[in-house]
Parts: C-alpha cells; sequence; structure tokens
C-alpha cells in the first residue's frame, strides 16, 4: 500500500514538474494563436493606434519631408509665386529685401503640414493605417511560415497610401504637379529586417505548430496529477510555486525581447511607432502572465497559511480545556 501511495506521489510531481515546464509555452502559443497569427485580430489591435499622438507625429514628419522635397522651390520659384499671390506669401517675408526663394520654402513646409495634419484629422486616416497593417501583416505571417532561405531585406508598414492624400492637398494649391510625389521610392516605417525575420520564423514555426494543443496539455497534466496524488493540496502548492518561477521567465523573456527590439533600431521616430505596436500586441500576453503569477502566488498564500490556522486553532481549544479542567 506504500508502495502504490509512493508512486502516485512521484507521478503527480512528475505530471506537475512537466506541466510547470511547459506553461511558458503554452501562454505564449495561446497569444500567438489569439492575437498574432490572426490578421483581422492583428489589425483590430493595432488599428487603435491611428489615434496615438506617437504613431501620428512619426508618419506626419515623414510624409512632410518626402512632400516637401517634392516641390523644387528654386526651380519653380516664378510659377510658385504665381499661384500662391504675394498676398499669401507677405506672412513668409521677413522684410521688403528679404529673398523670396526662404520665403517660399516656409510657405511650402506649412503647406505640406496642414495638408498632412488634414489627413491626419480626417476619417480617412484609421482606414488607411488599418489597410497599411493588413498588407504588413499578410506579409510577414507569408514569410513565417515559409521555409528559411527566401531573399527579403525587410517587412515595412506601407505609407504610401497616407502621402497619396496628403499630396492631394497640395496639389489643391497648385504646389504639386499631376506625377505621384516621391516617384517609386518607398516610403514605410520597417517592421521587421531579414535577420529578425530568420529568427522570428524559427520560433513562430515552433510555437505555431502546437497551436492551441499546449495549453490543452497543461490543463491534462493537472487534472490527472490532481487525480493520480494522495496530496492533492501539497500538489497544487508545487503546481502555483513552480508556475511563480517559470512564468516569471517568461515575463523576464518579453522584457528581454523588447530591449533587444529597442537596441536594435535606429534611434527616431521610426522606432517609437515599433515599439508602440509592440507594446500593444503583447499587452494581452502581460495580462495572462499577471493573471497566471496573481493566482499562482495566493494559492501558494492560502493554501501554505490554512494549516497553520488549523494548527492554532488546535492549540486555542486544548489550552481552553486544559485551563478549564484546572479549575
Amino acid at each position: 500500500m506504500k508502495l502504490i501511495r509512493g508512486l502516485r506521489r512521484l507521478v503527480s510531481v512528475l505530471l506537475v514538474l512537466v506541466a510547470a515546464l511547459v506553461l511558458p509555452l503554452a501562454l505564449s502559443a495561446g497569444w500567438l494563436a489569439a492575437v498574432v497569427t490572426d490578421t483581422d485580430t492583428y489589425v483590430e489591435t493595432v488599428g487603435p493606434l491611428a489615434d496615438e499622438p506617437v504613431v501620428r507625429t512619426a508618419l506626419a514628419g515623414r510624409i512632410e519631408m518626402t512632400l516637401i522635397e517634392q516641390v523644387d522651390v528654386p526651380g519653380r520659384s516664378k510659377r510658385l509665386q504665381a499661384v500662391i499671390g504675394r498676398s499669401a506669401l507677405a506672412p513668409y517675408l521677413r522684410d521688403s529685401r528679404d529673398e523670396v526663394t526662404p520665403a517660399l520654402t516656409r510657405y511650402v513646409a506649412d503647406a505640406a503640414e496642414r495638408s498632412v495634419d488634414s489627413v491626419m484629422e480626417s476619417s480617412v486616416f484609421p482606414d488607411l493605417w488599418r489597410e497599411s497593417n493588413r498588407s504588413a501583416h499578410e506579409t510577414l505571417l507569408a514569410l513565417l511560415e515559409e521555409s528559411p532561405g527566401r531573399s527579403v531585406t525587410q517587412v515595412s508598414i506601407d505609407l504610401r497610401p497616407v502621402l497619396d492624400a496628403a499630396a492631394e492637398g497640395l496639389r489643391e494649391q497648385g504646389l504639386l504637379g499631376s506625377r505621384p510625389p516621391g516617384g517609386n521610392t518607398v516610403m514605410a516605417i520597417t517592421v521587421a529586417s531579414s535577420g529578425e525575420l530568420d529568427t522570428a520564423r524559427t520560433v513562430y514555426q515552433r510555437i505555431a505548430a502546437v497551436g492551441w494543443w499546449l495549453p490543452v496539455t497543461v490543463a491534462a497534466l493537472l487534472v490527472v496529477a490532481l487525480v493520480v496524488s494522495p496530496l492533492r493540496r501539497r500538489t497544487v502548492v508545487l503546481m502555483a510555486s513552480l508556475s511563480l518561477a517559470t512564468v516569471g521567465l517568461l515575463a523576464l523573456l518579453v522584457l528581454a525581447a523588447r530591449s533587444l527590439l529597442d537596441t536594435g533600431i535606429d534611434p527616431g521616430q521610426e522606432r517609437d511607432v515599433v515599439l508602440v505596436v509592440w507594446d500593444v500586441l503583447v499587452r494581452s500576453l502581460w495580462t495572462t502572465i499577471a493573471v497566471t503569477l496573481t493566482v499562482s502566488a495566493l494559492l501558494v498564500l492560502v493554501l501554505m497559511l490554512v494549516p497553520r490556522i488549523r494548527w492554532m486553532d488546535r492549540d486555542t481549544e486544548q489550552v481552553g480545556t486544559y485551563t478549564t479542567g484546572a479549575h
């Protein structure tokens, strides 16, 4: 009988150990399947970022510079003066001796800023932002799911639709011709480079292969461990304690991944956008990690305190009995 009881304890401990080790992968796989691998969910997650000041500032700055570069102020000085008019240009002239070209440059810069702001504040921009992210996500998934070796330099969020929309404002003012601004120049924010894609592909394919099976496996292992164990309370305490360690390690890995992302991108507004997108994507994973750690800590605390409370009550009863008997 003792041998059977010992075997049951050993089996339950082994099952709990395996479940605790697999738990971080299960949480990651569940997050990956629920948020990252589904394009519609991904777009809905990053869609609200269209209202984020960081995103708007970064996009506006890139697009304004591109638009200004497309207006040949020195070469089209006379034509621009005719289009703009002396009265409109007057506020940009410091005095009567001021050269017209610098004033035209300032005027064009302000016009580009107003045009971009108009697009950013319009109801069109959120749709443009979502479509650009949808295209980038579909491209990224296709690359992650294929075999390594394809020659791809990077995956980017295409800003061309936003640029074209902002360019319309300058065309209406006669500052731009009918030709699209920037020609065939790529107007985008880089999401992942080729080196990052190779690393991400390996991790993605291994976790995506198991999908929702890992969370189901962890749950099954725990159920079997509780059924087999002759000491269920200790089994739960063991699982909760191990979960604190393994899920805590997962939290550290997520922090390390963000740090690598932060240092791997050149400083500037583009990095700010990538980091904001990352933070929004992992928000649900952080919520899952926080809930798991909280529940595990509460289980350890409660289940370890319950026996002590019972023991203290028993001592109190014995002291009360002894005192009554003495009288």
